[in-house]
């Protein structure tokens, strides 16, 4: 039986999907899934001139990186006090990989806050583009596997709302732990079934049909890194904002509720969307924050180390 039928409202695409439920995990698991060949449309929202153009603005505007990129920094600042939690804290020169890095933004104030080295890799060239001209961040394009990079070569590997995406995550995870160095850490972040994903259903903000294949619960999670060869060190459920606010737009009916946060407003409907939004947030903030800290929230953090070193 499926345990859930829904249709997108994050990025507007049409259609019903459906997610079943793994008897032994619980993973919520999209089936269908899309054809390889399909998937291309279903990416061609994320990263379109437009988006770009919305995201580098703040940039171009003049403004500090500092404040243009406050989201990214602050997600840098908390990887970096989550990797010097396991005694091993970044270190200039060491080799970060952010696998689906996106835009580069993160690595650019990961790089700035702790002079490590850093690389990208993405399937969609815009983010490449993206990466050079704005963060002055080297971004591959493509699937990891395709990348061949050499064995035991990165220091850190971050993947960040990627592997969720991925059709074969344990064959994912196995080829981050040959490119991770003995010794090594990786570090994931993914969506998963929490409070509001009960309350909101279908119209929950990270449910993102079809695009996110799975969602996976903490204990699937450890049991992937572990089968993949990695030591689980830590799993739990971090404060991530915005779920609350994204899901109630959903709620009301909106399709296509990302690009019309991050597209300027043409309109003074997507105006007073915006407004609504920003509203919003004055109770998205107490409430997720709540969440996370009961362990309640929509995101699993994890970091697990390779042997050796």
């Amino acid at each position: 039986m499926p345990a859930l039928r829904a249709a997108d409202h994050a990025w507007g695409y049409e259609g019903t999907f459906t997610f079943g439920r793994c008897a032994e995990c619980a993973t919520l698991v999209l089936d269908p899934r899309p054809e390889p060949a399909e998937l291309g449309a279903f990416y061609g929202r994320y990263y379109t001139a437009e988006m770009c153009a919305a995201y580098g603005a703040p940039y171009r505007s003049g403004k500090k990186p500092e404040a243009a990129g406050v989201l990214d920094l602050a997600k840098a600042r908390a990887y970096v006090k989550q990797q010097a939690a396991t005694g091993h804290p970044f270190a200039r020169g060491q080799r970060v990989l952010d696998v689906g890095c996106g835009l580069g933004g993160f690595l650019r104030f990961l790089r700035d806050e702790t002079g490590v080295e850093v690389r990208g890799v993405d399937f969609d060239a815009a983010c490449a583009a993206f990466a050079r001209e704005i963060h002055d961040v080297a971004v591959d394009t493509g699937d990891l596997d395709e990348q061949q990079y050499p064995d035991d070569h990165f220091d850190v590997v971050t993947i960040r709302h990627c592997l969720e995406h991925v059709g074969d995550p344990a064959a994912q995870l196995a080829e981050i732990l040959r490119v991770t160095r003995p010794g090594g850490y990786v570090h994931v972040e993914v969506p998963t079934v929490g409070l509001l994903a009960r309350v909101f259903g279908g119209r929950w903000a990270f449910l993102q049909p079809p695009t996110h294949f799975y969602h996976y619960r903490e204990s699937t999670l450890r049991t992937l890194l572990e089968a993949a060869g990695f030591e689980a060190i830590r799993v739990r459920r971090p404060w991530l904002p915005g779920e609350l606010s994204f899901s109630l737009l959903q709620l009301a009916g909106l399709k296509g509720v990302i690009p019309l946060i991050v597209l300027p407003a043409d309109t003074g409907w997507k105006s007073a969307v915006k407004v609504l939004f920003g509203l919003s947030f004055l109770v998205d903030l107490p409430v997720t924050g709540l969440l996370g800290a009961l362990g309640l929230g929509g995101v699993i953090e994890a970091v697990a180390r390779k042997p050796g070193g």
